[in-house]
């Protein structure tokens, strides 16, 4: 076996700081980043917080019928925006060490994967691409269904504000304030304006002053230097994103370039994702001033390999959802596909369960550096997000790979039961895109049972939830065919009840909903139960609506509740042998040799 070599951080763009990475530099484009932020744009808080709410919203997801939008929000949103399309922004991005990146990691793939005849992996591409369900569009679905809970609603974009805000909450579990979710959606709606507004996958949302309306409460009702800093890097993505999005038009018929390395990549696909203003936003918040620093960075990823892996999977769970779309409308920052162009499906193969090692791997870390369980609940919120979101259509991408010619149905069946575990570093691949990740032994259900304890309870030492589990998982190991595995929808709502056990009364009328939800959760989206047309917004809503209720809780009756619902749900999702990415990797892999 080839040894990955080391990587250190060196040649990593800086994910925080769009000035020390290059992508803003200048006093022209830097003047311009100076006139935005937010309408209050106050000082830090009495408690240290940097982020933090200013004021009441009047928008109530999933309750209001019309969108607020504040005069004084719209306005800056409309001075945001233009900033984005200012040339003297667009040259200085241009001229940039991630416009480097971007240029040359979209050149690799063009020669290797665009063509349907240049290689193997572009001819599996090409084959998936034509059975695969059309990405975008996802708005129609969510309207319908918001509208079944909000008959009177009138703005179509509430729905697609309600969806950023379901990521915020699913990831930021800890606190007992949803409203912070809501206005943090709110703002980052305008990277979403750039990104999808014609795009080939255009949510079908509107345009422009769509988002912008979206993002007014947003701007208003958030304050501090933090959510400052945060507006003025939407600026400088949506500048990143207008200049890469050019280059798929470009034509890369000459020489190509050497590859980027996997640390020059991860760094400038920070910023094409908006990472560093998105988690910003809570990381600078009063509910995680334990990990965050002043300007809302995870404090401890600069020094535990372990917690920037983790806090980085949000990414790659992306782009494991959207890796065939995305090789179809040369949208190249995508990792799977890179490291396929580069280095073939060996460097595929097994991507997916390795997502699932970072996550058990930080909550092992014995380091001692604080935000390991953070971290954790990052991954594992981004996990649950991707597989439940419409948008990305992990189910129906799985049943169109199944239910196509025989070849492919088979590459893209549950997969061998493989254990992987990951190599030290910081990344998943080495500096020549090595993958940091091993087959080992199948780990047994035991083990598998004590690491969705170890998700579920921030201590993991309950040996009747680690019991629970490993009963569950055994039957799982078992199953012979689709009826067995939905018969066993109740025996993962078991296992939630066992983690939940002598939880406050408080929470009992939570417990129940939660319950439900775990047993439609594993037929649905794990066994992949065929459904009604609508079913995958209607989980979607279903699963944030009571994960956000639960947020009127006491903080730590509220945290319980949802880091065991998160820790089981992942878990029966990516260790119960169904994982569906890495079934979406490993087919990927075999489609392509």
């Amino acid at each position: 076996m080839t040894t990955a070599a080391p990587l250190t951080r060196e040649n990593r763009p800086d994910a925080w700081n769009a000035e020390r990475c290059g992508l803003v530099c200048g006093p022209a484009a830097l003047a311009l980043l100076d006139r935005v932020h937010t309408v209050d744009d106050g000082p830090a808080a009495p408690d240290g917080a940097t982020t933090y709410l200013v004021g009441e919203p009047a928008y109530v997801p999933y309750g209001t019928a019309t969108m607020p939008s504040p005069d004084s929000g719209l306005r800056m949103a409309r001075r945001i925006m233009r900033t984005v399309y200012e040339p003297e922004l667009i040259r200085a991005v241009e001229a940039s060490p991630l416009a480097d990146i971007a240029r040359r990691t979209t050149a690799v793939q063009a020669a290797a994967l665009w063509r349907a005849d240049a290689t193997p992996a572009a001819r599996g591409l090409a084959r998936l691409a034509e059975v695969s369900p059309a990405k975008g569009g996802e708005t129609r679905e969510l309207w319908k269904e918001y509208l079944r809970r909000v008959p009177a609603a009138t703005d179509p974009i509430m729905a697609m504000r309600d969806l950023w805000g379901s990521v915020y909450a699913w990831q930021f579990i800890r606190g007992d304030d949803a409203r912070l979710h809501d206005l943090c959606a709110s703002m980052m709606s305008l990277t979403s304006a750039v990104d999808f507004c014609d795009a080939f996958d255009d949510s079908g949302a509107g345009g422009h002053d769509l988002y912008m309306a979206a993002a007014g409460e947003g701007l208003v009702h958030l304050s501090g230097p933090a959510a400052t800093l945060a507006v003025r890097e939407v600026v400088a993505v949506g500048g990143l994103m207008v200049v890469k999005d050019a280059m798929a038009a470009e034509s890369y018929d000459g020489v190509v370039p050497r590859p980027v390395t996997p640390d020059e990549y991860m760094g400038a696909r920070s910023w094409d994702g908006a990472i560093a203003p998105y988690y910003r936003l809570m990381l600078s918040s009063g509910h995680y001033r334990q990990v965050g620093d002043a300007r809302g960075e995870f404090a401890s990823a600069a020094a535990c390999d372990n917690v920037q892996r983790a806090i980085d999977n949000i990414m790659r769970y992306n782009d494991v959802t959207d890796a065939v779309a995305d090789c179809a409308h040369h949208e190249s920052f995508n990792q799977l596909l890179l490291a396929l162009a580069v280095r073939g499906p060996s460097a595929v193969t097994g991507y997916g369960a390795a997502l699932a090692e970072v996550t058990d791997t930080v909550l092992e870390c014995p380091c001692g550096q604080p935000g390991h369980d953070e971290a954790a609940e990052l991954s594992m919120g981004a996990c649950l997000w991707y597989l439940l979101t419409p948008r990305y259509q992990v189910r129906r991408q799985l049943a169109a790979y199944t239910g196509a010619v025989p070849d492919l149905a088979s590459a893209y069946a549950a997969p061998q039961r493989t254990g992987w575990t990951l190599r030290p570093g910081h990344d998943l691949y080495g500096s020549g895109w090595e993958p940091l990740w091993e087959p080992v032994s199948p780990l047994p259900a035991e083990d598998r049972a004590r690491r969705i304890a170890r998700r579920s309870l921030a201590d993991g030492t309950d040996p009747a939830l680690r019991t629970a589990a490993a009963e569950v998982l055994s039957l799982c190991d078992g199953a012979e065919d689709e009826g067995e595995l939905l018969a066993l929808g109740d025996g993962w709502r078991r296992v939630f009840d066992t983690a939940v056990a002598g939880a406050p009364a408080a929470g009992a009328d939570h417990t129940v909903v939660l319950r439900d939800l775990v047993a439609r959760f594993w037929c649905q989206v794990v066994v992949g139960q065929e459904g009604a047309p609508g079913v995958d917004a209607r989980l979607l809503m279903d699963v944030d609506e009571a994960v956000r209720a639960t947020f009127r809780l006491p903080a730590a009756e509220g945290l319980r509740l949802r880091r065991a619902f998160f820790g089981v749900l992942s878990g029966a999702a990516e260790l119960s042998g169904r994982n569906p990415f890495a079934r979406l990797t490993d087919g990927l892999a075999a489609v392509c040799r």
